[in-house]
């Protein structure tokens, strides 16, 4: 199974959903839910507040820290 993602605008009134080629040629199932996305100003952020604070920090160079060594787990296994 591939699940696939888009985005649309609305004020279109159709869309084309392209068929990966690994599917082509076969008959797969086709499942579309379309759901509202909130805006930002809905989810309770000021307007403009991404414009206004996108590429803002002006203090010294963020830097990461060395990780470290990951730790080897055992493998588990449903069965």
């Amino acid at each position: 199974m591939e699940t696939l993602k888009l985005h649309a605008k609305a004020d279109q009134a159709d869309f084309t959903v392209r068929i990966p080629a690994s599917l082509q040629g076969q008959a797969p199932e086709i499942l579309v839910v379309l759901q509202p996305i909130a805006s930002p100003i809905e989810l309770g952020w000021p307007e403009g507040f991404f414009e206004q604070t996108a590429g803002a920090w002006a203090g010294e160079p963020l830097e990461r820290p060395e990780q470290g060594v990951y730790e080897e787990r055992e493998a588990f296994r449903v069965t």
